[in-house]
């Protein structure tokens, strides 16, 4: 994989690598493809299979949202301005727009805006957990993201 196209190998190890804090979640070279491994689309199809959506959201809610989020990505905005934009169809559709607010009423919310980020990252990454998501669907690019989401919309 590393041949196949070295800059985005390279991009995709250098995911919050050069800040004050380094993320440390792969300490040597055997930890690596654990946690990338979703960036390929060879593994990502593997993972399709068996996407980990949240039980408290239904099939119709989660179509509703990647349908959504598809039509718009914002990825052409900074990561502030995407966080917030997300934000905002997150608090449109009844989330909470911080967990706390969620915590402290939760029956008010549908859940929080990480419970809808979630949502959007599981359908383009197969996974809960990911390196810093913004950075992720960037490096994926638009039309891959968009790609993946409409494989786990013809499935939902």
């Amino acid at each position: 994989m590393i041949h196949r196209d070295r800059v985005y190998f390279e991009s995709i190890i250098n995911i919050g690598r050069e800040q004050k804090k380094p993320r440390k979640d792969y300490e040597k070279f055997s930890d690596i493809l654990d946690v990338i491994s979703f960036m390929y689309d060879d593994y990502y199809n593997q993972l399709k299979e068996n996407l980990p959506f949240n039980e408290r959201f239904s099939s119709s809610l989660i179509r509703e949202i990647l349908e959504d989020y598809i039509r718009d990505t914002g990825l052409d905005l900074d990561q502030n301005e995407w966080f917030e934009k997300l934000k905002n169809k997150a608090v449109q559709r009844g989330f909470a727009p911080r967990p706390k607010d969620y915590k402290h009423n939760p029956n008010a919310y549908i859940g929080h805006v990480g419970d809808y980020a979630e949502i959007i990252r599981i359908a383009s990454c197969g996974k809960v957990n990911t390196p810093n998501f913004y950075d992720v669907l960037k490096i994926l690019g638009e039309a891959r993201v968009i790609k993946r989401i409409k494989l786990v919309l013809q499935s939902l």
